[in-house]
């Protein structure tokens, strides 16, 4: 390990001290430095990063400095991924103390202000809720969260993976936090999804209907509908890609070619073909920069906003912060801990396929049957068995939570209430066809299976 920096305390003795391995040395450089922190450049997989160390003052008034500290070095130096960590001696609100006084309002209030200043994401922390723990005995305990891990949104860009957890306390009243991230591994292969902002396409409805029509399937309506599916699922993969687009390019096209007319208006003067381009341009743009909108919100599942005010950059920072909170890095086999991506991976699959392998004997002794009564009648069964109509079953398919998550086939209620026109006799056909014969091939059937952690720190698969 080697020494790269330390904090400025004058004549007292400096309590930041950045060390580093001896091979990383040579690409971390030491950019700012004042009594309260280390900001630094660094070189992490060929991705140019800036660090900030801090350790934050026990008063309003100390901390001020170093608010001006860290936003005086986002704005002469940082221009890509940074991470700012530390002791920050402040708290958001309430939610982040328990026990002792309450907080100071005008404290949490200038904290939050230099992260909006700063545009810096407050990361959660995997383990213990608070950082900082005072024991008071009979008076009772105070515990704060208020050592944490900020980053921009070029951070959550620049990592695939990236965690924030802390370490027990051993000697000392803080929790020690483990910061670790990497870029993506292996072979990912993207799952199908429909996309709502699909429908805004002049051309989309027509396209799926051609392909539709032109799909020549044979079998009971359960395996053509399943068929056409797939057929359509493809084409539409190839559609995005040659005729939609990539709709964060065409924002950054417009932009560039917006920029360009009204540079072209400034220097060389403007004229009423030039203003026709820029207004052209500018309806390019903002149809662009909508599509955009629409696919983030899609992504980031959030319900309880209301169209209107762009909200693109928010909805962006929602779906990064989403995806790293429930980013599995960690996780403990027995005695061991497995940190390696593909060690996690394969210890998953393997704990899963014994999992649901293991043969379990059973007996069925006519318990269940015995005790809990009947309580279908034999009329209503046979109406619950009924054929449903055509009508039926589009009240059934409108009913639908058209933004709920899809399965495994990438299709989600907005596809199927958009496209009924065209799918709609397909869908009632096969759900006929069930009632008639009742029975569902196996695919038909299946979903994804999906880790969700049940717990802050999750480290145990169970």
């Amino acid at each position: 390990m080697r020494l790269v920096g330390t904090n400025d305390r004058a004549l007292a003795l400096p309590n930041l001290w950045i060390f580093c391995k001896l091979s990383l040395a040579p690409w971390v450089r030491v950019l700012a430095s004042s009594d309260r922190q280390v900001s630094l450049q660094v070189m992490f997989d060929s991705v140019n990063c800036f660090l900030t160390a801090v350790y934050a003052s026990t008063s309003v008034a100390g901390r001020r400095c170093l608010w001006e500290d860290i936003t005086e070095f986002k704005g002469h130096f940082v221009t890509g991924p940074w991470l700012v960590v530390g002791d920050f001696n402040a708290v958001l609100g309430a939610h982040e103390k328990k026990g002792g006084a309450p907080v100071c309002r005008r404290s949490c209030e200038e904290f939050q202000a230099m992260s909006d200043v700063c545009e810096l994401v407050h990361v959660d922390t995997k383990g213990d809720e608070f950082t900082w723990v005072r024991r008071n005995g009979l008076r009772g305990n105070v515990e704060l969260r208020l050592d944490r891990s900020l980053v921009n949104l070029e951070w959550l860009d620049a990592w695939d993976n990236f965690d924030c957890c802390t370490l027990p306390r051993i000697c000392s009243d803080h929790h020690p936090l483990l910061i670790s991230f990497s870029k993506a591994y292996g072979d990912h292969h993207s799952l199908f999804r429909f996309r709502k902002m699909w429908l805004e396409h002049k051309d989309f409805l027509s396209f799926v209907k051609d392909c539709w029509c032109s799909i020549s399937a044979y079998g009971c309506p359960l395996t053509v509908l399943q068929h056409k599916l797939r057929v359509l699922r493809k084409a539409l993969r190839s559609w995005n890609w040659e005729v939609f687009g990539d709709v964060h390019h065409r924002v950054k096209l417009d932009l560039d070619a917006l920029a360009e007319i009204q540079n072209d208006i400034v220097d060389s003067g403007g004229s009423d073909e030039k203003f026709a381009k820029e207004t052209e341009l500018q309806a390019n743009l903002n149809d662009s920069l909508r599509l955009q909108e629409i696919l983030w919100k899609e992504k980031a599942r959030l319900r309880w906003l209301s169209d209107g005010d762009r909200n693109t950059q928010y909805f962006h920072a929602m779906c990064r912060a989403r995806r790293h909170r429930s980013s599995i890095t960690l996780l403990q086999n027995n005695d061991e801990v497995i940190d390696d991506p593909l060690l996690i991976q394969s210890h998953i699959i393997d704990y899963y396929a014994d999992l649901f392998a293991h043969h379990t004997d059973y007996l069925d002794n006519g318990l269940v049957s015995s005790i809990i009564p009947s309580l279908v009648t034999e009329a209503e069964n046979s109406t619950l068995i009924l054929i449903p109509s055509d009508e039926e079953i589009w009240t059934a398919v409108k009913s639908m939570d058209i933004d709920s998550a899809p399965g495994p086939d990438g299709f989600n209620g907005h596809f199927y209430i958009s496209c009924w026109e065209i799918v709609g006799a397909d869908v009632i056909a096969a759900v006929q066809y069930f009632f008639y014969h009742g029975q569902l091939s196996a695919s038909f059937n299946s979903g994804l299976i999906i880790l969700i952690p049940k717990v802050e720190i999750f480290r145990i698969v169970f």
